[in-house]
């Protein structure tokens, strides 16, 4: 075979691989693709799932880079635990109070809990007795505690 005959047969030989190559790219994106409908209905089967055995880690291996048995923890000391007061229980509020211009006695708005109370001194509601007050703050006594509380605006 000459050259020229040689060209020429590479020359259709490429034509046609670049041509089939064009071809899948063109019907590739010309054509929606179909999608399978499958009628058969996925069972879900619920896996069991084991639980992982505890395992400890024991670190009393030998320091690699100062080559030292490691030390012995030193005992931890036991603090006190801080006594929760008797007022962390509940949520009280003094709102204002109003004095009756007859009589002379006061009366004073106070939400316990969320919830308002008309009291008076010595008046008690849901364990909280009030003991003094003026227009500015009241004073509460809760399981034998007094605490101050100044009106809110």
């Amino acid at each position: 075979m000459s050259k020229q005959t040689k060209t020429y047969v590479l020359l259709v030989l490429v034509l046609a691989i670049w041509g089939t190559l064009g071809y899948q790219i063109y019907t590739g994106l010309s054509s929606d693709p179909e999608i399978e409908v499958s009628q058969e209905v996925a069972r879900i089967r619920p896996l069991k799932v084991e639980k992982p055995e505890p395992f400890d880690i024991k670190a009393d291996y030998r320091d690699p880079f100062l080559g030292k048995e490691p030390r012995k923890a030193a005992s931890k000391r036991v603090t006190a635990v801080a006594k929760v007061s008797a007022w962390d229980e509940v949520l009280v509020f003094y709102t204002g109070s109003l004095q009756n211009a007859q009589t002379g006695s006061r009366m004073y708005f106070v939400n316990i809990d969320g919830t308002d109370y008309i009291l008076r001194k010595g008046q008690a509601q849901n364990g909280i007795t009030l003991v003094a007050g003026n227009d500015d703050r009241i004073t509460l006594k809760y399981k034998g505690r007094n605490k101050q509380f100044k009106r809110q605006q």
